[in-house]
């Protein structure tokens, strides 16, 4: 029953969140190669006791219009509530339609990233990661 209530509540906030925003979409991937295509691209991962690395990558259909752009990582409960994990702040070219940016995550758990540009709450984009312990 929790997992029902934690997938409606990101399919809400989800919804929610593409409809005040410009947005397009973060994708998790190992690495992304120069020319912008994913290497593994996943939306769950397993992680070490140390902790997971992957990367994000935003695509957006426009040009991102900023220097600076800010990621906040938000642990998601499995009520729904989302907790701020952490922030990433990063350096773009406004003319740039795609960027990328290594994610570090300490704790198994569900995770939304949302990404703005800097001194804006007008969301660029956002993505959903599943991680669980390796076996």
């Amino acid at each position: 029953m929790k997992k029902i209530i934690l997938i409606l509540s990101l399919i809400v906030s989800s919804l929610f969140i593409s409809k005040n925003c410009i947005a397009q979409m973060i994708s998790f991937c190992e690495s992304v190669k120069e020319d912008g295509q994913m290497v593994n691209p996943s939306s769950t991962y397993a992680m070490t006791k140390n902790g997971g690395i992957m990367s994000m990558l935003v695509t957006l259909d426009h040009k991102v219009g900023s220097e600076k752009i800010v990621y906040k990582v938000f642990r998601v409960s499995d009520k729904g509530d989302q907790t701020l994990d952490q922030t990433i702040n990063d350096n773009v070219t406004p003319d740039w339609m795609w960027f990328y940016h290594e994610l570090i995550i300490r704790s198994p758990g569900n995770y939304i990233v949302y990404v703005y540009p800097e001194g804006s709450t007008k969301v660029l984009a956002s993505g959903l990661v599943h991680l669980i312990p390796a076996k």
